[in-house]
C-alpha cells in the first residue's frame, strides 16, 4: 500500500510539474495548513488560487470531486525558496461529510492517502523526501459542488530520495478549505 501511495502521489506530482499549466482558474482561492515532525519537520501553509503558469513558484491549494470513484482530492503547493517547493496531496475516499481512515493495509483501488513531497525541485522531477501517513484520518467537514473543507492528521513514514534510512513522520493540526475545480493540475 505504501509503495502504491508513493507512486500515485509521485505521478500526480510529476503531472503537476509538467508544462501544461493552463487549466488553473485564477479567481478561486483555497488554503491548506499543518505542522509536521519526524524525518522532516516544520509547518506548511499554502493559501491562494491555482496560477495559470508557474505552479511551483506560488502558494496555492485546490480540490477536485471525482464522482465516478467517490473521491475528494486536495493538492497544495508551498514554495520553500527560488528552486524548491513542498507538495501536499490528500485523497479521501468519500464525497460526503464524515471521516475516512488512513490505513497502510488498504487493498482498494481508492484508498485514503495523505502525502508530503518535501523540497521538490522546480526544474526537475527530483525531491528530497517523500512522506506518507500510514495511520490517521481525513475528515470532510463541509462539501458542496464548489468547495470542501476539513481536517487531517496521522503518523507514517518518510522515504529519502538519497536512499537513506526511512524515518517516522507525524502530521498534526491539518486543515483544508479549497475551491473545487474541474481538474487539479
Amino acid at each position: 500500500m505504501l509503495r502504491r501511495a508513493f507512486f500515485s502521489a509521485l505521478s500526480l506530482f510529476a503531472a503537476a510539474c509538467s508544462d501544461n499549466e493552463s487549466n488553473g482558474p485564477t479567481s478561486l482561492s483555497g488554503s491548506a495548513s499543518f505542522t509536521y515532525s519526524g524525518g522532516v519537520s516544520g509547518s506548511f501553509t499554502a493559501t491562494g488560487a491555482v496560477p495559470t503558469s508557474g505552479l511551483e513558484t506560488s502558494a496555492w491549494a485546490a480540490g477536485e470531486r471525482d464522482a465516478t470513484n467517490q473521491v475528494l482530492t486536495v493538492e497544495a503547493f508551498m514554495p520553500r525558496n527560488s528552486s524548491t517547493h513542498d507538495v501536499l496531496f490528500i485523497s479521501a475516499n468519500r464525497l460526503s461529510v464524515g471521516t475516512s481512515t488512513i490505513t497502510s493495509s488498504c487493498s482498494s483501488n481508492v484508498c485514503t492517502v495523505v502525502s508530503l513531497t518535501y523540497a521538490a525541485s522546480n526544474t526537475t522531477s527530483g525531491y528530497d523526501t517523500a512522506c506518507f501517513l500510514t495511520t490517521g484520518s481525513v475528515t470532510i467537514s463541509s462539501i458542496s459542488n464548489s468547495r470542501a473543507s476539513g481536517t487531517f492528521s496521522g503518523t507514517g513514514t518518510c522515504i529519502p530520495l538519497s536512499g537513506g534510512a526511512n524515518s517516522s513522520f507525524t502530521i498534526t493540526g491539518g486543515t483544508f478549505d479549497v475551491a473545487l475545480i474541474s481538474s487539479v493540475p
